[in-house]
């Protein structure tokens, strides 16, 4: 279990990082490709979508943590930052987007103190977190109602009974609209007010709703200062789903380390050099993959 403090920031608890020390060796040209799109999204308004690609074990993880860094220490503007993982295994309608949103509150719990929504927090507490997401997506006391109301259904807060929110719980299909656009809402309100990133990681194994919602909040926040980095395994995944299939979207291809880098990377984990014909021989038994 991660314990985290205050002054931990967020690109240091994505879940399979090792250590935030660790170097990126060999990526020059994709931390080039991640600064374009951030200066993109803030300087001119426009929604990036980015995705890395590469077998298990290639720095996918490091990637998009490498992406929270740059967001959080060199960003020109502050980012509202959710993050999500898809687990393998048949998985919940929207399960990858509860997991980015609630993110965000989990996130605010650890640095500072606001309202739970673990489970085993007070139910009043929990409301009182979901009720702090959906005013940060909007200033309107009308819109903020629906959707905490539906955002507590994504997230599995029991909010207190309205007129819409009974009539959706008697309509499982009404229920599934109105949450997505909930999701929708929260999502492009944050864009709203300021730069929003959504990183997802091993969208190989996503729901597919939660993937296409993603679609939709993207065309929704085409001139507004959206950001979607996702990863996948490409020996899971033949095509790319939406949005990710887009000519817009940007394609990060992982490959093998050089020499020189694998080189660096075994020196750094073993604490002392290593020579050259190890460092090839290495390359040739791994095929250049940082976490063989």
């Amino acid at each position: 279990h991660e314990v985290v403090d205050h002054r931990t920031p967020h690109w240091t608890i994505l879940p399979t990082l090792r250590s935030e020390s660790q170097p990126l060796l060999g990526r020059e040209a994709e931390v080039a490709q991640l600064r374009a799109a951030i200066a993109e999204v803030v300087d001119d308004h426009r929604a990036a979508v980015l995705y890395a690609t590469g077998p298990t074990g290639m720095g996918k993880t490091r990637l998009a943590a490498e992406l929270l860094r740059l967001l959080e220490k060199e960003s020109a503007e502050p980012f509202r930052l959710l993050v999500g993982r898809a687990r393998p295994g048949p998985g919940e309608r929207l399960g990858l987007l509860a997991s980015a949103i609630g993110s965000r509150a989990r996130h605010a719990t650890r640095t500072e103190g606001a309202p739970s929504i673990a489970p085993e927090a007070p139910i009043e507490e929990r409301r009182v977190a979901i009720a702090r997401l959906a005013r940060e997506a909007t200033v309107d006391p009308t819109a903020q109602g629906p959707i905490a109301s539906f955002l507590g259904e994504l997230l599995g807060v029991p909010m207190p009974s309205t007129t819409p929110l009974n009539a959706a719980r008697a309509n499982p299909r009404l229920m599934a609209d109105r949450v997505e656009l909930a999701a929708k809402d929260y999502l492009v309100g944050l864009a709203d007010a300021g730069p929003v990133a959504l990183v997802l990681e091993d969208i190989q194994w996503s729901d597919t709703r939660s993937l296409s919602v993603c679609g939709e909040v993207v065309e929704l926040a085409r001139d507004r200062p959206f950001m979607i980095f996702a990863t996948a395994r490409n020996e899971h995944m033949e095509t790319p789903p939406p949005p990710f299939d887009d000519d817009d979207a940007i394609a990060l291809r992982l490959r093998g380390l050089r020499a020189t880098d694998v080189k660096a990377l075994a020196a750094w984990m073993s604490g002392h050099e290593i020579a050259d014909d190890l460092a090839r021989a290495l390359v040739e038994r791994t095929q250049g993959t940082p976490f063989f």
